[in-house]
């Protein structure tokens, strides 16, 4: 009888320890923020409005490496303009029906990058991962539909935006 009260007492510990486990809220790796580009791992975004519709800005970065300032203007408005010929180190254009895009790297390892005159990426590059790292996210973006993220990998300013 001993036994079959310790066997019931077991399972009804175990079984209260599931139910527990069950209803405590699990641990949160990814928001239902998305960003909007796909982050190689240990990078995070901020993502900044600006005050007219359609403006967003922001940066990606990773925590004592590389950081991405980005910004995209409906409006238009590119930032290689910006960029005074004599800095030029190489410029690449690839031609468009629209605006073309454009990427240039100058004398102080600072690259650019304006797409169709509306998107706009910039950072000081140290190296040819750098470089990688910075095509690979810059090229998936999508403010649209987004990227899940973890939960502290994400910055939104104003929060009450998203």
């Amino acid at each position: 009888m001993r036994r079959i009260v310790r066997c019931i007492a077991l399972l009804s510990s175990g079984l209260l320890c599931a139910n527990v486990i069950a209803q405590a809220p699990a641990p949160q790796t990814a928001s239902k923020l998305r960003s909007p580009f796909q982050l190689i791992r240990d990078y995070k975004v901020e993502i900044r409005y600006g005050p007219e519709p359609n403006e967003e800005a922001g940066k990606i970065w990773k925590p004592g490496g590389l950081a991405i300032d980005w910004n995209f203007d409906a409006y238009g408005g590119s930032i290689i303009d910006e960029i005074e010929p004599k800095e030029v180190l190489w410029r690449l254009e690839l031609p468009s029906s629209g605006s073309p895009s454009v990427m240039v790297r100058t004398r102080d390892n600072r690259v650019a990058i304006s797409i169709a005159t509306h998107l706009n990426f910039s950072a000081t590059i140290h190296s040819d991962q750098e470089l990688a790292e910075m095509l690979l996210m810059c090229l998936t973006y999508n403010f649209k539909e987004g990227f899940p993220v973890p939960t502290d990998a994400i910055i939104i300013d104003p929060p009450n935006k998203k």
